[in-house]
């Protein structure tokens, strides 16, 4: 039998798809799931992708994210996800794009960040404080932040 070599994975579910089974692929240039119904759960942890794309508003919580050198190895990134968001181990992002109805993000310190967009309704308070420096980044989008009350820019990089 011969072997798939599947490269890129996309799946647009409904509100009837509640579990996906954990994920054993080889490494894909892109993964993307839409599933609106997922809540009990979504296991990524063996999952290898240079590109992610989560829209599962309902999973937030119940992620389990692959393993750090995995994370550091994806470069775009774009997630719909609802509840606390903890983006910190996705440092090798050249893209990011949030939408999300959490009231707490934490963001990665991701040098080669080319773009970032932030939706969140929500969120009253953003810190990139953190960042040495903008870096190369070029993009930097916040849609829809109505209760932003305070933003913490970077210190000046060298």
């Amino acid at each position: 039998v011969s072997h798939l070599r599947l490269s890129r994975f996309y799946l647009s579910a409904g509100p009837e798809l509640v579990q996906l089974p954990p994920f054993d692929t080889p490494r894909l240039a892109s993964f993307g799931l839409h599933a609106l119904g997922i809540a009990n759960g979504l296991d990524l942890f063996g999952l290898e992708a240079e590109e992610l794309f989560l829209h599962c508003p309902s999973a937030a919580n119940s992620i389990i994210w692959p393993e750090r050198p995995l994370l550091r190895r994806i470069r775009r990134l774009d997630v719909c996800l609802g509840g606390a968001l903890n983006l910190r181990r996705f440092t090798g992002l050249h893209g990011l794009s949030v939408q999300t109805d959490a009231s707490a993000l934490e963001l990665p310190d991701a040098p080669t960040l080319l773009e970032l967009c932030l939706e969140a309704p929500n969120l009253a308070r953003l810190d990139l404080s953190e960042w040495t420096a903008f870096g190369e980044l070029r993009k930097l989008s916040l849609r829809r932040c109505c209760r932003l009350q305070n933003i913490q820019m970077p210190h000046t990089g060298e």
